[in-house]
């Protein structure tokens, strides 16, 4: 249900056939009903989107720098 919904949000410009695009609608959906996902790993996939996990998804831009989840520099112990 999901993949099918985000596939319906593809901007398919550029792709320069009608049986390119159906290809990669039909493979995609193929690959995410074939996969299983386990309700912890869901879980943790939920609250690190919704920027309550302690994955950090910020960028530090070109420096490459560890963001916590709110943008703030993290801590890397080594005293900078």
């Amino acid at each position: 249900m999901a993949a099918a919904y985000l596939l319906e949000k593809v901007s398919w410009t550029g792709i320069s056939s009608d049986f390119k695009i159906s290809l990669t609608s039909s493979r995609t959906q193929q690959l995410c009903d074939a996969m299983t996902v386990s309700k912890d790993l869901m879980l943790g996939l939920l609250l690190a989107a919704g920027g309550r996990g302690s994955i950090g998804v910020g960028g530090g831009g070109s420096t490459s720098e560890l963001t916590n989840w709110d943008g703030t520099k993290k801590n890397t112990g080594w005293g900078i």
